[in-house]
């Protein structure tokens, strides 16, 4: 009972867990947090992440749960070289508020990259709709002196509104 009183036994305890056992410690309560992942879809990013790191590519990926499951995603760690605009650029077909959750879809995009500055649209170009349903543009973001291109659909929603979708950044902007 010595060795309970005044904190002695928390000494004791701690003098003699080695830096081995807090390593085991601290992996025991890892594999406890991420338990709820799929592991194959862990196991899946883990090796897509091996892969890119050792071909060199800008993406990384990353797991994440879903309502059904777990998703994988795909994110750039280096922001693309923004070219110029392209001058017939034109409105886009979005409403202001589908403009803002675009955008919002597009800055968390940029933060991949640690960009964190608010994009700004410079125009649209028109691109044809594979199901005559939804409504596809190239999407030019402001990006330093130059722009980035995303390619965004919007497909109207059989609730109601709009869902939509932003793929890129797409390739070096030629003009």
């Amino acid at each position: 009972m010595e060795a309970f009183a005044g904190g002695k036994f928390l000494r004791v305890l701690f003098r003699r867990m080695t830096s081995r056992y807090l390593i085991l410690l601290a992996g025991a309560a890892i594999l406890t947090l991420t338990s709820c992942k799929n592991p194959t879809a862990v196991n899946a990013v883990r090796q897509l992440n091996r892969d890119a790191e050792r071909s060199g590519s800008p993406y990384r990926f990353r797991s994440d749960r879903v309502p059904g499951g777990t998703a994988v995603t795909r994110y750039r760690i280096i922001p693309p070289k923004p070219g110029p605009a392209p001058a017939n650029l034109k409105a886009t077909t979005a409403d202001a508020e589908l403009q803002r959750d675009i955008l919002a879809k597009v800055l968390i995009i940029q933060q991949g990259w640690g960009d964190t500055a608010s994009p700004s649209l410079l125009g649209v170009e028109p691109l044809a709709s594979a199901d005559g349903r939804s409504t596809k543009e190239s999407w030019f973001v402001k990006q330093g002196d130059g722009a980035v291109r995303y390619e965004v659909t919007m497909t109207p929603s059989p609730g109601g509104g709009t869902d939509f979708s932003v793929t890129g950044p797409i390739g070096v902007i030629e003009q």
